[in-house]
């Protein structure tokens, strides 16, 4: 699987990602049910009941495993879906405005980013 690169190809594999899992998506946790156990790797489904916010989901397509409170680990290093998704989306880090979005909102910059409006 190979990862997108650019701000515009993660947009575009977010929004297919979730076009895919619809239930899935939910700006309401960085993922749910919160608490939980995961070690979820980016070719795996999501499971049933776990839902993810856009920063969970920017983490899986560019190639990261979720794990717990947040985090996803690849090749040995740990870091917050948040900073990887700022990194993948190239978000200033002074504006995490995209986290408190609700989810049309966010779906909405997502189809501006990827120029799919």
């Amino acid at each position: 699987m190979t990862s997108p690169t650019t701000p515009q190809t993660v947009a575009a594999a977010i929004l297919h990602a979730i076009a895919a899992a619809p239930a899935a998506f939910d700006m309401g946790f960085w993922y749910s049910p919160t608490g939980k156990q995961l070690n979820l790797r980016p070719d795996a489904p999501v499971p049933d009941g776990v839902t993810l916010d856009v920063a969970a989901w920017a983490a899986r397509v560019t190639g990261w495993t979720l794990t717990t409170g947040g985090h996803a680990t690849k090749n040995g290093t740990t870091k917050h879906v948040g900073d990887i998704c700022r990194e993948a989306l190239h978000i200033d880090g002074q504006s995490p405005d995209l986290f408190w979005m609700p989810d049309d909102r966010v779906l909405t910059l997502l189809r501006n980013l990827a120029d799919q409006r």
